[in-house]
């Protein structure tokens, strides 16, 4: 989940702004790069890894299954990786 993703999130909930000190700040994203990893280590156990095939692209993905059975790439961190692929007209 992006920054943007927390944003809208927090927007949809009403709350359009946090104050917040940079001790907080720091821990936050503290937290985020561990939860990242986790979530790395994860999908590496559930899925196979791979590179994108786009010629522009070339980022690590990892296949999972899908509910239905259906295969999807995903980034590292979770992330679809159509959303993120530079290339992605070229599987569309």
């Amino acid at each position: 989940m992006t920054l943007e993703h927390i944003a809208r999130a927090l927007a949809e909930q009403g709350i359009e702004s946090l104050a917040l000190t940079k001790a907080q700040i720091a821990q936050l994203a503290k937290d985020w790069q561990r939860q990242e990893r986790a979530i790395a280590r994860l999908l590496r156990q559930v899925g196979d890894e791979g590179k994108c095939r786009g010629s522009d692209c070339g980022k690590p993905i990892v296949w999972i299954k899908t509910r239905l059975g259906k295969p999807q790439p995903l980034d590292p961190n979770g992330e679809p990786h159509h959303a993120t692929c530079s290339d992605v007209r070229k599987f569309r």
